[in-house]
């Protein structure tokens, strides 16, 4: 009895471990730019903005949209003062979670998805809080 008891276990780990390892990846960062000069030209807006209003909508997809105040632009069509919106599907967990109302953050974005009306930042990108870039430049 203990010899059948330890074949179930041992077949049922075996079957656990099968279905854990054929998982996908749920968010691969290897296509990403790694050193700063391939960050630049692989971004297409570069900026630092203060979190204005987080906004949820969407019908068909449940959307979340972040608007930011830009304090500074390096690349792409904004300049400090104007209002910039990052959208993310709900539930897409390469997509940059931001903070709270207030928070300032470097951003590197891409595109979003074809239809979409809004750029996208990654967990994947140098998007990062902005006393982190701060902390980071007062380094000599």
């Amino acid at each position: 009895m203990t010899w059948e008891r330890g074949n179930v276990i041992q077949a049922l780990l075996i079957s656990i471990l099968s279905f854990a390892t054929a998982l996908p990846d749920a968010c691969s960062c290897e296509s990403y730019a790694q050193s700063l000069n391939e960050a630049l030209l692989s971004t297409s807006t570069l900026l630092e903005g203060t979190i204005k209003e987080k906004i949820e909508a969407g019908k068909k997809r449940y959307i979340h949209h972040t608007k930011f105040v830009v304090n500074s632009a390096w690349k792409g069509a904004y300049e400090a003062g104007d209002i910039f919106t990052i959208g993310s599907p709900s539930g897409s967990i390469c997509d940059f979670d931001f903070g709270e109302v207030g928070t300032s953050y470097l951003i590197y974005t891409f595109d979003g998805q074809q239809g979409e009306k809004f750029e996208r930042a990654s967990v994947c990108s140098r998007t990062q809080m902005s006393k982190e870039f701060q902390a980071l430049s007062d380094i000599k």
